[in-house]
């Protein structure tokens, strides 16, 4: 039987808000340049990237998009990952010349999610292939949006890689915690690859610290409170 991915937006009504502003303008840049195939990438582990790529997935999806969100770290192991289909068979296995659906229906009904695979390969010779490449702009074609979800910045030379194959990367940093250097040096590294940074992302912010950058992030939600 064909695995149904459970996918679930964020509770926070402050942060899916967020979500979709970042989605609406991806949509409109669209528009202009083609772009529709970006990479989202944590500057160090634990920045909540997987998170972000899920939650921006799922808002391209309610908005009428035809979406593909794709796992591309190849070096988890399976049974950590967030989202575990349950079996292993996944993108590493189609670049490694399995002829296979790799491609798993989820819960909402235009998005789609092809999960990475056990990589008992390199996953250096893996991601250089020229298949890699092939697959890219198949997605590209068949999606209106593609968002590839890969392993920290700063940990591995994967991100880079990809990079170089997809319309743009965004960076995810978390308050307080993510260092400037290690934004500064994930810049570095996709600047040595010529990838187009599309912006930071900056996740698990304070809702005081949001409430002084959106004013009326809230707007909506106290109105409603007053019709009640």
């Amino acid at each position: 039987m064909e695995h149904v991915i459970d996918l679930y937006r964020q509770k926070s009504k402050v942060y899916t808000d967020a979500i979709d502003k970042v989605v609406v303008s991806m949509i409109l840049k669209k528009k202009e340049n083609g772009d529709n195939v970006f990479m989202i990438c944590g500057c160090e582990p634990g920045s909540g990237s997987t998170s972000v790529a899920i939650n921006m997935a799922i808002s391209f999806a309610l908005s009428g998009q035809r979406t593909l969100l794709i796992d591309c770290d190849m070096r988890k192991d399976i049974a950590h990952k967030r989202l575990n289909v349950g079996e292993s068979f996944g993108l590493v296995d189609y670049l490694l010349g399995e002829e296979s659906n790799i491609i798993y229906p989820t819960t909402l009904k235009l998005l789609q999610f092809i999960p990475s695979g056990e990589c008992n390969e390199d996953a250096v010779r893996v991601l250089c292939s020229e298949k890699f490449d092939g697959f890219i702009k198949i997605m590209k074609e068949k999606f209106d949006f593609v968002i590839i979800d890969t392993v920290a910045a700063n940990t591995v030379v994967d991100p880079a890689m990809i990079s170089s194959k997809v319309d743009g990367t965004i960076l995810v940093a978390m308050e307080n915690r993510t260092l400037k250097n290690s934004i500064v040096e994930a810049q570095k590294t996709f600047a040595n690859v010529n990838s187009k940074i599309m912006g930071i992302i900056v996740n698990r912010v304070d809702e005081d610290d949001y409430e002084k950058t959106v004013k009326y992030h809230d707007y909506f939600m106290k109105l409603n409170k007053k019709k009640q």
